[in-house]
Parts: C-alpha cells; sequence; structure tokens
C-alpha cells in the first residue's frame, strides 16, 4: 500500500501510478484541467490501480449529465472487477461504493460514505473535497463541511493542503449568511493555499451578495493569473465579472466578457450552458436586449432535452430554449422532468419540490397562461436545487417578475423579502420596484 500526498491509500508499487494519482488529486482539489487525463496516465502505469478507475467515475458523477452516468457506470464495472481480482484498500474500497450509489443518483449518500472515510482518517483532505462537491451539487448546505471540519480540527493548521480545505469552509460560510467570517477564511485559505480556486469563488460571492461591486471587480481582476489558469471553472469566474458589471450598468462591458470569456464557443457542460443562461436572463430582466446570443445557448441546451439526471441543469436549459422561442423542445424537457424518477435518486426529490413547479410556471408563461404557484413550499425548498445562492438567485428573480408582470403585490412582497435574508438590494430590485428606469440598450 502507498499513501499519496492527499490521504488516499492506495493498492499499488508503481511509482509512476502514485505520482499522477497525486497529480489528479491536485487538479481536482484545485480546480485545474485534466484531472482525468492524469488518472489515465496512473493507469497505464498500473491498469490495476481501483482508486484511479473509481476516481475516474466520481468524476463523471459530478459532470451531471446522462452520458457522464453512462461512463461511470462503465468506470464502476472496471474498478469492481479490478478490486475482486487485487487487493485494493480500504480508501479503494470506500471510492468504489460512493461511486455505486453516485451513479444511481445518490449524491448525498456518497458524500456520507467518503465523510465516514474522513472521520476515521481525517488526513484525507481528497475524499473531504469530493464530498464537498457531492453535497453541493445536491443542495445539502447544512452538511456541506461535514469532512472538510473533520480534517480541520483534527489535522495541524499549517499541513499541506488545509488551505483547500478552507476555502471550502470559506464557501459554506458565505452559503449560510455568514459573510464576515466566510471573507476572513477566504482569504486566510488564500494566503495558505494561493492557487485555491474555490476560495477565491468564496470571497467572490461575498462581494456579489453584499453589493460591493467594485471590491468584487478589482479582487477578480487581482486573482485573474490563477483562476485563468482553471478548467471551465475560469469561466464561472467570468461570469462573476460580468455579474459586477452588470450591476455597474456596464452592460456592453458584461456583454464583452459574455462573447469572449463565458460563451466563447458552444459547450455541453452543464455549468458552462448555466453561466451563459444566468447572465443573458440577468440582463433581459433589467431591461437589457441581447440580440441574438440566445440562439447558440439554446442550440446547446436543445441536445439534453431528454436529460433529467440534474434539475439545476434541467432548468437552466428550459430558461434557454425559452428564451430562444424554441417552445417545443421545452415542452419535450418539460414533459421529461415530469417523468418519474427511480427509487433512491436524490433528483427526484429536488425535482417533484422545485423543479416541476418552477417548469410548469415557465412553460404556462411562455404560452400566456396565467400560471400560478404556491410560494412557501416552493422557497423553502429553493436550495435543495443545488449550486449556490447566487446562481438560484436567478430563479428567485424570475420567480420576482412573474409576480410584477401579475401585479401580485402579496407574492412579490413575499419574494422580496425571502431575497432580502439572502442578498442586499441591487440594480433588479431597483427596476421591479420602478424607482430605476429600465436601462434598455442594444450591442450587437
Amino acid at each position: 500500500m502507498r499513501t499519496e500526498r492527499f490521504g488516499t491509500r492506495l493498492s499499488t508499487s508503481s511509482e509512476a501510478a502514485l505520482a499522477q494519482f497525486e497529480v489528479a488529486a491536485l487538479r481536482i482539489l484545485s480546480h485545474r484541467p485534466q484531472a482525468e487525463a492524469a488518472l489515465v496516465e496512473a493507469l497505464a502505469a498500473d491498469p490495476q490501480l481501483t482508486g484511479a478507475w473509481a476516481l475516474r467515475g466520481l468524476c463523471h458523477v459530478l459532470l451531471g449529465r446522462s452520458a457522464g452516468t453512462e461512463q461511470a457506470r462503465a468506470y464502476l464495472v472496471t474498478a469492481k472487477a479490478v478490486m475482486d481480482g487485487a487487493s485494493a484498500s480500504d480508501d479503494e474500497r470506500a471510492l468504489v461504493r460512493a461511486l455505486e450509489v453516485g451513479v444511481h443518483g445518490g449524491l448525498r449518500r456518497a458524500a456520507e460514505i467518503l465523510e465516514n472515510k474522513v472521520h476515521g482518517r481525517p488526513q484525507l483532505l481528497l475524499f473531504a473535497k469530493l464530498a464537498h462537491a457531492l453535497r453541493f451539487m445536491a443542495g445539502d448546505r447544512d452538511r456541506l463541511t461535514v469532512g472538510v471540519e473533520t480534517v480541520l480540527n483534527s489535522t495541524h493548521a499549517g499541513a499541506d493542503g488545509m488551505g483547500f480545505m478552507l476555502g471550502c469552509l470559506a464557501f459554506a460560510s458565505e452559503e449560510r449568511g455568514d459573510f464576515r467570517r466566510a471573507e476572513q477564511l477566504g482569504l486566510l485559505a488564500l494566503a495558505q493555499e494561493p492557487e485555491d480556486a474555490w476560495a477565491m469563488h468564496a470571497v467572490s460571492h461575498v462581494h456579489e451578495m453584499t453589493g460591493r461591486t467594485r471590491d468584487g471587480l478589482d479582487f477578480i481582476e487581482k486573482s485573474r493569473p490563477i483562476w485563468s489558469q482553471c478548467n471551465n471553472f475560469s469561466l464561472h469566474m467570468s461570469w462573476h465579472k460580468a455579474l459586477f458589471q452588470a450591476e455597474e450598468r456596464r452592460f456592453d462591458d458584461a456583454l464583452q466578457v459574455f462573447d469572449d470569456e463565458i460563451w466563447p464557443h458552444a459547450s455541453e457542460d452543464f455549468r458552462d450552458i448555466s453561466n451563459a443562461v444566468s447572465l443573458l436572463r440577468r440582463l433581459e430582466l433589467v431591461g437589457v436586449q441581447v440580440a441574438g446570443r440566445w440562439q447558440s445557448v439554446a442550440q446547446a441546451a436543445a441536445a439534453h432535452v431528454q436529460d433529467k439526471t440534474y434539475t439545476f441543469a434541467s432548468l437552466h436549459n428550459l430558461v434557454a430554449l425559452l428564451s430562444a422561442g424554441r417552445l417545443n423542445e421545452a415542452a419535450d424537457l418539460v414533459a421529461t422532468m415530469e417523468r418519474p424518477g427511480a427509487p433512491g435518486n436524490d433528483q427526484e426529490h429536488v425535482m417533484r419540490r422545485v423543479g416541476r413547479p418552477i417548469a410548469r410556471l415557465l412553460l404556462d408563461e411562455a404560452r400566456g397562461r396565467a400560471g400560478r404557484i404556491d410560494l412557501q413550499p416552493l422557497l423553502s425548498a429553493l436550495r435543495d436545487l443545488g449550486g449556490s445562492a447566487a446562481q438560484r438567485d436567478l430563479f428567485v428573480r424570475i420567480l420576482i417578475h412573474h409576480a410584477s408582470r401579475r401585479a401580485d403585490q402579496h407574492a412579490l412582497a413575499e419574494l422580496l423579502a425571502f431575497r432580502r435574508q439572502l442578498k442586499k438590494d441591487d440594480l433588479f430590485v431597483e427596476v421591479v420596484a420602478g424607482s430605476h428606469p429600465h436601462p434598455v440598450r442594444y450591442t450587437a
């Protein structure tokens, strides 16, 4: 047995396999590209490395797509076959168990399996990070840092990789509304681990939710040399930049960032589509015309009409299709969302409580029907959608816009009160309240 840098015990005698697994782990922790490529190299050095097969599978589960899930299933089959024929470590067996649950949609249970290992051995930083990512996707804010806090409470503060754990804790603090602590932790994380893009991300979220747009722009530009080297997480950081620009009424600049950095080319990744959808619809909701930009995004979304793997992704795809006027495909997507999911899949619960009600409302509105929604249960369940509070704010804005158009003052007041618990009032609220004229702009 060998132990890689971030704590995982691996059943390999190959130095090359161990080294490449460590590269993959670091790339996952720092959101750098080519993590799977490093795992491919590890398996080239040792095809029997169970942990590498399982980690490849978990990376595909986190893609939130049916195609990714099918690929993860294939890796699971290989991982189990290799594990049965070799002396796999307990850590590798835990990765395989988490993958087996994850491919069936049990994101929270998969996270729990990894966290249980961390409780027994707090050196497992990679496991804590993976559990954090799974719970983030599952919208499990209350247990977002179960594994991370175990590591931090049991390991020397200056130990290798602790900055990555502090970055996770910073983000969780921001999501719980403790903005001051989140910013302090994020900056502390960066002092220890300057390449921790997740910590940068947490600080940017603090700037967004507290309305500190100038601080946000300055911070993002100063940290660009780091986050621009990330995987497609760099596009999400550009999304934050564009949000700050839009808040400062720099709409042409925000759309230029969209063209150059957020959607420079079509993407199948739900995170990229979500960034694009969220920025364009936010701009439209304050009166900005976005020209023909919806067409490319909607074309990417249309490829996933039959995919209900991840509710968060499905709703963003739906917004894209409706915004581009592709009503038939939007109706097909809603029909897909209406189909019952398999037992044990976390997303069936989310789809029932959040996905379907919002989808029905959006489709009814597009068809000119006066749809209504029961706000209290929806708002109480909204965080289950996954993603961040800033990302879910898109749907709060859409609901507020819907209530405003219907002149439903009771629903409008309820929604605004809910939103004010999450973030400071902004340009969008000014537009809804009528205290700021719609800044309609055309940008080619």
